[in-house]
């Protein structure tokens, strides 16, 4: 590993990358099997994921905490992964991006809840609240006014 600024630093294995990264045993094998395909250049640190730049000039793939994205197609992602199913990426057009086993499935409504899966139809947050139909008072989750009691 050698370090080249304060927030960012190369890999030279997988196994570096894990053990700095500190990244669960749940999730190793199946990173390795998702990346084992890709001709890699580089493995870079970057602030909030890892960058494994490809020999083949496609975009990077990039390892987040709870999942891992920049494959260029669905069946790309869900052929290298084993993933059930992929989702297309709204921050990095044309790339796709699967769950890592462990961190991958948060809760309905938390940060990182995917926004749309493939064909499906756009999620609804939990915690968005609605507004009281008569005095306009934003609503508690279970859907009553606690303002005007309606």
């Amino acid at each position: 590993m050698s370090t080249t600024a304060p927030t960012r630093r190369s890999f030279t294995s997988y196994s570096d990358m894990f053990r700095e990264r500190r990244i669960p045993v749940e999730n190793r094998d199946f990173i390795v099997a998702a990346l084992d395909q890709v001709e890699r250049l580089d493995i870079t640190e970057l602030v909030s994921y890892v960058k494994i730049t490809r020999a083949n000039k496609q975009p990077d793939i990039r390892l987040y905490r709870g999942y891992i994205g920049g494959y260029t197609s669905e069946a790309e992602a869900l052929r290298m992964t084993d993933a059930k199913v992929a989702y297309e990426s709204e921050t990095r057009p044309g790339t796709w991006w699967v769950w890592l086993p462990e961190h991958g499935q948060p809760t309905p409504g938390s940060a990182g809840t995917p926004r749309r899966a493939r064909g499906g139809r756009l999620a609804e947050s939990s915690w968005l609240r609605k507004p009281c139909p008569v005095c306009r008072y934003l609503m508690n989750e279970a859907g009553k006014c606690t303002n005007c009691r309606s």
